[in-house]
């Protein structure tokens, strides 16, 4: 065999064996950070988020007198109705719930 071929296979073995190194390093490094990484939050985490989101939501409009005490308690039903389903379990229905709730950002208009 001549020597310039043999050179090339020691050069193709050596290229295949740190790519092959280098493949389990990261696939073993990968795995590690997939182990560490937190678990995905439960569905009742989603139920508290939209709670807070929309109880920020009345006291904006509360402060920005864009709300009338009707409006407040419909929005504050819906609130509660929406919540005692995340109590009882029913994430999915809760979350529906939520989403449907009428209101939306403060519009700093004048006050009435």
């Amino acid at each position: 065999m001549r020597p310039y071929i043999r050179l090339n296979r020691l050069r193709l073995h050596a290229q295949v064996w740190a790519i092959g190194a280098l493949t389990a390093v990261a696939q073993g490094t990968c795995a590690a950070e997939t182990a560490s990484w937190p678990a995905r939050p439960p569905l009742s985490a989603a139920c508290d988020a939209w709670e807070r989101h929309i109880r920020e939501l009345l006291d904006q409009h509360r402060l920005a007198a864009e709300l009338n005490d009707a409006e407040f308690g419909t929005v504050l039903s819906l609130l509660y109705a929406a919540n005692s389903h995340c109590t009882r379990g029913d994430t999915n229905a809760a979350l529906a719930a939520y989403s449907a709730i009428p209101i939306g950002p403060v519009q700093h208009g004048p006050l009435r």
